[in-house]
C-alpha cells in the first residue's frame, strides 16, 4: 500500500494494491473500463506489485513469451520506474500468464525476506 500511496494512485485503486486482489479478471475490467479503479493506473499497481524490479530473467525461464503476443509479455515483467512500455489490444494475450509474472514477483519477494 506504501508504494501506492507514493505513487498517487487513485483512491478507487486502494484496493486493488493488494498482490492478491491484482489478478487478470481485476486488470481486464480495468483495461476495458468497467472497473472502479481507472485504467492509467494499472501500471502503478502492476509496478508496485513488482517492487519495481526487473523480473525479465525470471519470466523467462517461466516461459511468459510463449504466448500470442511473444516478447511483448515481458514487458509486464520490466516494472522498473523508467520502464514506459504501452499497453494495448496485442498485449491481451499476456494475461494467460499473468500468473506466471505474479509468481516472479512473490518470488523476488520470498528471497527478500529470507
Amino acid at each position: 500500500m506504501k508504494c501506492c500511496k507514493e505513487r498517487n494512485v487513485d483512491v478507487k485503486c486502494e484496493s486493488r494494491c493488494n498482490f492478491d486482489i491484482l489478478s487478470r479478471r481485476v486488470l481486464m475490467a480495468m483495461f476495458i473500463g468497467s472497473d472502479p479503479c481507472p485504467q492509467n493506473h494499472g501500471r502503478d499497481l502492476m509496478l508496485c506489485a513488482a517492487q519495481k524490479l526487473d523480473h525479465t530473467a525470471c519470466c523467462k525461464l517461466k516461459g511468459v513469451s510463449r504466448t500470442a503476443a511473444g516478447e511483448k509479455c515481458l514487458g509486464f515483467c520490466r516494472m522498473t520506474v523508467d520502464n514506459r512500455f504501452q499497453i494495448d489490444l496485442s498485449m491481451l494475450p499476456c494475461w494467460a500468464v499473468l500468473n506466471d509474472i505474479k509468481d516472479c514477483f512473490k518470488e523476488e519477494i520470498i528471497l527478500k525476506v529470507s
